[in-house]
């Protein structure tokens, strides 16, 4: 990664022990701590986004540029919040990649649909899980360089 241009990622995890593995293979892949925001839910992330819009506070240099969705989560899930984002005109244009544990068609069917760059299922061996995010950094950093 460039240390003009790092990435600015926001982690969208109600789950604590997926919250920290997802923040362990980051920082393996790269990224600093700092670059690192997390929301518990898509409510929570929604409003973090709109507060953080570069348009409206000329100080949002921590604009996330790349967002780790999660499913299944309270308040609004990450099927609702994604389709909220992709009618946004402020927000549709973030990459956003799935990271879940469904593999259900379906499930990617609709986020494919719905704006998702990537869907990602975590898988249940840890050097795949941090090999699929060392791949996504990498593609995503050499984008925002």
């Amino acid at each position: 990664m460039s240390d003009t241009s790092p990435l600015q990622i926001l982690v969208v995890e109600d789950d604590d022990d997926d919250f920290l593995l997802a923040l362990d293979a980051l920082e393996e892949a790269g990224v600093s701590r700092k670059n690192i925001a997390r929301s518990y839910n898509g409510q929570e992330m929604l409003d973090y986004l709109r507060r953080k819009l570069p348009s409206r506070n000329d100080e949002a240099s921590d604009f996330p540029n790349l967002i780790f969705l999660d499913l299944n989560m309270p308040i609004k899930n990450g099927k609702e919040a994604l389709v909220e984002i992709s009618r946004d005109p402020d927000l549709k244009d973030i990459p956003i990649v799935m990271l879940t544990t469904s593999s259900n068609p379906d499930d990617i069917k609709f986020c494919s649909e719905n704006g998702a760059n990537l869907y990602i299922v975590k898988e249940g061996f840890l050097e795949a899980y941090n090999a699929n995010i060392r791949t996504v950094i990498s593609f995503w950093s050499n984008m925002a360089a």
